[in-house]
């Protein structure tokens, strides 16, 4: 609820809207499916253990199947990182993109400020 009020009352600062849609995709497959689908086939990929997703002890995640609701949506994107590998979503990546393009945009803005 608060990020929801946070992305309406700052909908015109850069990079927000993408935050906006990355929230609100995570929400629509969470809402569909009652936790995160997670693909085992990027799991695989990222070397991320599914152990705990797989025994039903994990109560944000399960499994990807024939049943997932909008399975596209869901943790999908492998990022097989040294220290600590994930399997992230769309969503995800809309939120991440969104907070750089905030953060860059907000330091040339200062840069900007300095030089005049």
């Amino acid at each position: 609820m608060l990020a929801l009020a946070f992305c309406a009352g700052n909908a015109r600062v850069h990079g927000v809207a993408l935050v906006t849609a990355g929230l609100v995709a995570n929400a629509i497959v969470v809402g569909a499916n009652g936790a995160m689908p997670v693909s085992i086939v990027a799991a695989f990929h990222a070397r991320v253990p599914i152990t705990s997703i797989a025994a039903g002890t994990d109560s944000r995640h399960e499994i990807a199947g024939d049943g997932t609701s909008l399975p596209w949506l869901g943790d999908v994107v492998a990022v097989p990182l040294p220290l600590r590998p994930e399997v992230v979503s769309p969503g995800d990546v809309l939120v991440v993109a969104g907070l750089a393009e905030l953060v860059v945009v907000g330091m040339g803005w200062r840069r900007r400020e300095e030089e005049s």
